[in-house]
């Protein structure tokens, strides 16, 4: 099952709303991918 990409504007109605999020920051290509593949 594929998950659905959050836009800025999901973001933003997350925020209106309250809810809180969870983020991680990739410093490379690499670590990208794999955060990416991970979901």
């Amino acid at each position: 099952m594929e998950r659905k990409k959050i836009t800025i504007s999901d973001l933003m109605a997350k925020k209106e709303k309250g809810s809180k999020i969870t983020m991680l920051t990739a410093y490379d290509y690499p670590t990208a991918q794999m955060v990416d593949k991970a979901g």
